[in-house]
């Protein structure tokens, strides 16, 4: 871990929450900034996270900051434009003052009122789940963080975070949505396909505790095959062989049971056909066969279940 930048500057944290008081505890506890006032909507909250924190001034948005050399505004992403103008109103921000956020959708831009004021700005999004700041503390190592905005503020924020133990990156600001979307299917996805496959199994007589139990290899063995083979290669299923009647038989099914999860079984097979046909593992009549089957299952009319007469499942 690289040695804490020289220029130990005062951190003001706008925002007490998870985030906001992890990174301040990590800086705190290494030395890499002094942690000054500390920003809350109620003194219970700031209180609370000035003793995380171990060090801090707390206070409420009534209160006005001092000089601001450093600030975090570590408030929801609805609110960085009000936080933002808030403090810029202030007469401690001005040139020389560095002002970030770590919202991953929102660019550096959205602080202008602080570069407007004579400010840096920039946005610092690590991709870590603060559900548990003390578990954070220990787990935040090698956390990518990607950075964007004037160079005064990137100067500062890029070895700050390598300090802690994060890896920075460098990511276009337009590109943020994009980028934080990434994040959200990568794990707020995973997630509700989890959910959506121990409903599935619960109506089949399996209840949730077994099916946690039963599905946890293959989705553990799933994430870890697309990691290290790449999603292309680690596709496994009546998709990626072909199998055109299971494929019809069970969009049907699922959509019988739940019309929900009937729409989103057809939008997971429709893009794993495309996974499988771009890594060259389905031939253009077995595409053909396996667009068929799904458009065949999605037809309310058909209230039979599909059959090899149907559709027929290619060697």
């Amino acid at each position: 871990m690289p040695p804490p930048p020289s220029n130990h500057r005062t951190l003001t944290l706008i925002g007490a929450g998870r985030l906001g008081r992890t990174l301040a505890r990590l800086w705190q506890d290494r030395g890499t900034f002094r942690i000054g006032d500390v920003f809350a909507r109620s003194a219970a909250s700031a209180r609370s996270a000035v003793e995380f924190i171990g060090s801090g001034q707390p206070l409420t948005l009534s209160d006005h900051p001092g000089q601001v050399e450093l600030a975090l505004l570590a408030v929801p992403d609805d609110q960085l434009a009000d936080a933002a103008a808030w403090l810029a109103e202030q007469s401690g921000v001005g040139p020389g003052s560095v002002a970030f956020h770590c919202s991953g959708a929102h660019p550096a831009s959205v602080l202008d009122p602080l570069r407007a004021a004579g400010a840096a700005v920039a946005s610092a999004h690590p991709m870590h789940s603060f559900a548990d700041p003390a578990h954070s503390l220990e787990t935040f190592a090698g956390t990518f963080c990607a950075l964007e905005g004037d160079d005064q503020a990137m100067e500062m924020l890029e070895p700050a975070f390598e300090a802690i133990g994060a890896r920075p990156l460098q990511i276009d600001g337009d590109a943020k949505l994009l980028y934080h979307a990434g994040g959200v299917f990568a794990s707020n996805y995973v997630t509700v396909l989890i959910d959506a496959a121990l409903r599935l199994l619960e109506a089949a007589g399996i209840a949730t505790p077994a099916g946690r139990q039963l599905i946890g290899p293959l989705v553990r063995g799933a994430v870890d095959s697309a990691l290290s083979l790449g999603p292309g290669a680690a596709l496994t299923g009546p998709v990626a062989r072909g199998d055109a009647n299971l494929v019809a038989r069970q969009a049907h099914a699922v959509a019988i049971h739940e019309a929900g999860l009937g729409d989103l079984y057809g939008l997971l097979a429709r893009s794993a056909i495309r996974l499988a046909a771009s890594e060259g593992r389905l031939d253009p009549e077995q595409v053909r066969d396996l667009e068929s089957a799904l458009e065949q299952a999605s037809q309310p009319s058909s209230m039979r279940t599909p059959t090899t007469q149907s559709v027929e499942a290619k060697p």
